[in-house]
């Protein structure tokens, strides 16, 4: 069984109910509101890395450590690992 909470009365019936332990529920279990969906938004074929490269590029910067930096940065998130030591640990050479 969960831990119990203190007992309190439902904003909206005012009948008195007992929310669980690190709950912040301010409705009875009858009346508590509806949650709501979550839209799934149709996948973006954008990778962060050509983007970041053609970026680098205009600029004059990919050839550069600075550039090589944001690019290994870019292809991190693009592939969505991450190490314990964080995103400055992949960044070869600086």
């Amino acid at each position: 069984m969960a831990p119990q909470g203190p007992q309190l009365r439902c904003e909206k019936c005012g009948k008195k109910f007992t929310r669980r332990l690190g709950s912040n529920r301010l409705n009875c279990y009858e009346c508590r509101p509806v949650r709501q969906t979550v839209v799934q938004l149709p996948p973006v074929d954008v990778s962060l890395t050509r983007l970041t490269k053609k970026a680098l590029d205009d600029a004059g910067m990919l050839q550069t450590w600075q550039g090589a930096a944001c690019v290994a940065l870019s292809q991190l998130i693009d592939s969505g690992r991450h190490g314990a030591s964080g995103a400055a640990g992949n960044v070869p050479g600086a």
